[in-house]
């Protein structure tokens, strides 16, 4: 019980000195900054989402590091579902000829047939 009291009073007298008081208000600001970043990520991504799904033209998306299959695609193509396909993946690409090619860094992606569900695409000349 004397541990504690002594805790107990040497916390008021680090407060008075103002030693703690700092502490406290930069565990209160870290605390805040890390609340933002992450509320403005989590709004950023469902607009992300939200664009995402006016793009594609899709009410819904199904991503699988693996070919879907199954259930999942026998369900959605009992119930009448319109539904593309779609293959992405990174790779290295080369950006211009001879001596001055670079190489980057870029998705490339395979677009299935019926592609818009809703809308149209249409492929400018190069």
């Amino acid at each position: 019980m004397k541990t504690l009291r002594l805790a107990w009073r040497q916390l008021l007298r680090d407060l008075g000195s103002g030693d703690v008081r700092i502490l406290i208000v930069a565990v209160l600001l870290a605390v805040v900054a890390v609340t933002a970043v992450g509320f403005v990520t989590d709004r950023t991504q469902r607009a992300l989402v939200i664009q995402a799904n006016r793009l594609l033209g899709g009410d819904a998306v199904v991503h699988s590091d693996t070919p879907i299959a199954g259930a999942l695609r026998s369900a959605a193509s009992a119930a009448g579902l319109v539904h593309s396909e779609t293959v992405e993946f990174e790779s290295m690409l080369r950006v211009g000829n001879g001596p001055d090619a670079n190489l980057r860094l870029g998705e490339l992606r395979a677009l299935g047939a019926g592609f818009p569900l809703r809308g149209s695409f249409r492929i400018a000349g190069a």
